[in-house]
């Protein structure tokens, strides 16, 4: 039985960075200073959270799909960050004998960017005391844009395995899917959305 005396910690704690921009241009600083200090502290943490806490999964929320939308030049210095941060990060994790993992789409991320992912990954996959999950290039709407086009591609698979013919066995088909889709897109019906990929 546990020691009620003693501090508990969550096996698996998710952060969203948010707010380094809004940190910077409350004291006066240009946007990328308020990057580099959120990178900064978030290594601070990681150290903290699965070095010494105990934590075994730290998922870090740090560049969604959306953010893309930026300025550009705002981009491109994550971007930097990122591809000239990470292999630091990984000798890091690497010794404290930590996994380092991705989530995420690859397409649209600099190529140096995924060499420095692909570096962590490598350097860290047969480590098993926690794992640092990076969350990059990661949104809600992808996810369900990327779930919706597999199972499109299951259904078409379905449909010339069994030939279906008729309408009513059309119907069957999507019923399924529509019903495994609404599970994934907070009851919506998006039949619709798998019909139009399927054609």
């Amino acid at each position: 039985m546990p020691n009620a005396a003693e501090p508990r910690f969550p096996t698996h704690v998710a952060i969203i960075v948010d707010g380094n921009r809004r940190w910077a241009k409350q004291r006066l600083m240009p946007v990328s200073m308020g990057h580099k200090a959120g990178f900064d502290r978030l290594r601070e943490i990681t150290r903290y959270a699965v070095g010494d806490r105990g934590v075994y999964v730290l998922s870090l929320y740090v560049f969604s799909t959306e953010n893309f939308s930026r300025d550009a030049k705002e981009v491109g210095y994550l971007m930097d960050l990122f591809a000239n941060n990470f292999r630091t990060i990984a000798d890091e994790m690497n010794e404290r004998g930590c996994k380092v993992l991705f989530s995420g789409r690859r397409e649209g991320l600099q190529q140096r960017v995924l060499d420095a992912m692909d570096y962590m990954m490598n350097l860290t996959k047969d480590n098993d005391k926690g794992i640092v999950n990076f969350c990059l290039n990661y949104g809600s709407h992808a996810e369900l844009t990327d779930a919706t086009r597999a199972i499109a591609a299951e259904v078409k698979a379905v449909i010339a395995e069994v030939g279906a013919t008729s309408m009513k066995e059309m119907g069957k088909v999507m019923g399924v899917a529509s019903k495994r889709l609404a599970g994934r897109a907070d009851g919506k019906d998006i039949s619709a959305k798998v019909k139009e990929l399927l054609a």
